[in-house]
């Protein structure tokens, strides 16, 4: 598994935005174009105890599964 970084949406909002993994070196050396990924997204306690526009969340995790990312390589 490989974090990423944060996306905060309070309830009753639609934000867009991106997503964006901390991949590794050593991933992106062992795959190259298009790639199956899942992504899931895991509740933040501390996030939603720290920021007062949160009354209460959702603490069960989000699932998207038969997404895909494009491993694009520098042309040499």
């Amino acid at each position: 598994p490989y974090k990423g970084n944060p996306i905060f949406v309070p309830a009753g909002q639609a934000r867009q935005g991106y997503f964006i993994p901390y991949i590794s070196q050593e991933f992106i050396a062992q795959h190259k174009g298009v790639v199956p990924v899942k992504i899931v997204l895991v509740p933040s306690y501390v996030k939603a105890l720290a920021d007062p526009e949160v009354k209460s969340f959702y603490a069960g995790q989000l699932s998207f599964d038969e997404l895909q990312i494009t491993i694009n390589r520098p042309q040499n």
